[in-house]
């Protein structure tokens, strides 16, 4: 796995700002270390990946008769969100988190605590037979905390791509580290007044189109009910007919 700061030196290297051998002043690692935690949030479900949904962990807060869907759903459901699901830190209560049983490579999943109540009511996150930053589970009791996984596949692993450091792998394959450099170095490019050479670019190009059709999801497809044909075993058999547009009525 490569570091963070290995990915802010190539960046430097690859516009020749740095030469090999040598290392990237205090100044300039600051400098990469923000433009890198910017790009990540551009990359996973900007350039790949999808949009998130938010998904309320409780009832603070909320007016239970502007927001009936979710405010009565029982604890088990609330407990199981969705994959590409954005939790928002409503709990009254410590709770433990179910993350997806089949996620998609590249699925994203974050918590966001806007109420800073995580403290009192702290979650932990399971992996639900995976693991997330590499452990069964996962303990949040930060204040604030605005935080986002990617699930790598190949590892059964919900990885961090926000708030990296430079001691900290980079979140991706490294199948993907030029892309992810020279993205990097465009970023540092418009100060100095260098300029790429076409192989660089058309590494980029290559690694950031097979990036994109690697982690595109599946995104879920919500239908109204009132617009769903009813199976004729809806009104024969033993699944009941069901006035909310289910076709088995379960």
């Amino acid at each position: 796995m490569t570091l963070v700061s290995d990915l802010i030196t190539y960046a430097y290297r690859e516009v020749n700002l740095r030469a090999i051998g040598q290392t990237p002043t205090t100044a300039q690692i600051d400098e990469g270390l923000r433009f890198f935690n910017e790009l990540m949030k551009f990359l996973v479900g900007g350039v790949a990946g999808e949009y998130f949904e938010d998904w309320m962990l409780g009832t603070f807060g909320r007016d239970p008769n502007s927001f009936p869907e979710n405010c009565y759903y029982p604890e088990d459901v609330i407990a199981r969100p969705p994959i590409n699901a954005r939790m928002i830190a409503t709990q009254e209560i410590a709770k433990t988190i179910w993350l997806p049983l089949k996620p998609s490579d590249g699925s994203r999943m974050a918590i966001s605590d806007p109420h800073s109540r995580l403290a009192a009511y702290p979650i932990t996150l399971n992996g639900n037979g995976r693991v997330i930053e590499g452990a069964d589970t996962l303990l949040l009791d930060t204040d604030g905390l605005d935080r986002t996984w990617f699930y790598r596949a190949e590892l059964a692993n919900w990885v961090r791509v926000t708030g990296l450091e430079l001691t900290d792998e980079a979140p991706f394959p490294e199948d993907f580290d030029a892309m992810l450099y020279i993205m990097l170095a465009m970023r540092l490019v418009p100060p100095s007044g260098r300029k790429f050479n076409e192989m660089s670019m058309a590494v980029y190009t290559e690694q950031r189109r097979q990036f994109i059709a690697r982690y595109a999801q599946r995104a879920p497809l919500h239908i109204n009910p009132d617009l769903r044909y009813n199976a004729i075993q809806a009104y024969s058999g033993f699944w009941d007919y069901s006035d909310e547009g289910e076709l088995y009525g379960r």
